[in-house]
């Protein structure tokens, strides 16, 4: 056979497949439709999850509300909960509706609807009960859910609910950080790092504060590279404290572009270069950071014209990176 009629005989093959997996799909969407309008529970969710993913269907949030609601009705409790979610995520959120839907989710042990429970009793002031959101976070983290341990953490720290408690913040903290969640790895960093309301371990910060920043975290980043630039927790390395800054900077962390600066500025972790110390500078005065201004405007002072047109163009190539990343 010719490579001619070969590459034909592969297009018509290829053709042929894609025809029989549409037909393929097509026909499992009708038997979707015709068992959701039968009234199973199961197939009137997955209707709603399409119509509100826009997958295989058209996004319809309208759409998507009254499938949720028909399986929600039917005592689905990941229904109840998806239904609840949207009156949520709308514009004008509909609260109300919302937390009844919660309620019954949560009430048949759904997880992530007993932590947005709390959540609405946490922080909606028609709603606001303490003692019954750290009940809803306690029932959701004793199944696991990271967010609602992190809250719990949250709610001993700060007393709310309960009585003020750093040792079991730390200890919830611990339990939703070492299932990678970010907010908790941070909130461990900062609570060991400070020493407040707990003993100081600036190794076990360290540790924390890594976690985040290799996740792409700048706030970890840009606070493993101070603990680097001061020698706490770890070996005192001002290169290391300038790859991490430099991290979270480009990222658009504001400390950590007026912390860079700072390195160009001294030379220390990195090369000497006063041009790129004043772009950092720069960077960070333009969002506001009242010191980076002032150290902006003392090096432009002290560079002549053709060092201050660099300035600016290497400015520009930073502001279109920062855009560009965000």
């Amino acid at each position: 056979m010719s490579m001619q009629r070969t590459q034909q005989a592969e297009h018509l093959t290829a053709e042929r497949g894609e025809q029989a997996l549409f037909c393929e799909n097509v026909d499992r969407l009708v038997k979707l439709y015709e068992a959701a309008h039968q009234g199973r529970a199961s197939a009137q969710l997955v209707m709603g999850h399409m119509y509100a993913n826009g997958d295989g269907l058209p996004q319809d949030h309208a759409e998507a509300l009254r499938w949720y609601r028909e399986a929600a009705r039917q005592g689905l409790a990941e229904a109840q909960y998806r239904l609840a979610a949207l009156y949520l995520e709308q514009p004008a959120r509909d609260i109300q509706s919302a937390f009844g839907w919660l309620l019954q989710a949560a009430d048949q042990g759904h997880a992530r609807a007993q932590t947005e429970l709390g959540m609405l009793l946490a922080d909606e002031p028609e709603y606001h009960d303490d003692t019954r959101a750290l009940f809803w976070f306690n029932q959701a983290a004793a199944q696991g859910d990271a967010l609602a341990r992190d809250l719990v953490g949250t709610m001993h720290f700060y007393g709310r609910g309960t009585a003020r408690n750093a040792e079991q913040a730390l200890s919830w903290w611990t339990l939703a950080a070492g299932q990678g969640y970010i907010p908790a790895q941070l909130k461990l960093g900062s609570l060991l790092s400070e020493g407040r309301g707990i003993a100081q371990d600036d190794e076990a910060a360290a540790r924390w504060y890594r976690l985040a920043a290799e996740q792409g975290h700048p706030l970890a980043q840009n606070n493993l590279g101070g603990l680097y630039l001061q020698g706490r927790g770890v070996t005192q390395d001002a290169s290391e404290a300038a790859r991490w800054f430099s991290e979270a900077a480009y990222a658009g962390q504001l400390t950590a572009q007026f912390n860079l600066a700072s390195l160009f500025a001294s030379g220390e972790g990195v090369c000497l270069d006063a041009i790129e110390a004043c772009a950092w500078f720069s960077l960070a005065a333009e969002q506001g950071h009242s010191d980076a201004m002032m150290r902006r405007d003392a090096l432009l002072m002290r560079l002549n014209d053709q060092q201050q047109l660099q300035v600016k163009q290497r400015l520009f190539a930073l502001t279109h990176r920062h855009r560009h990343y965000h």
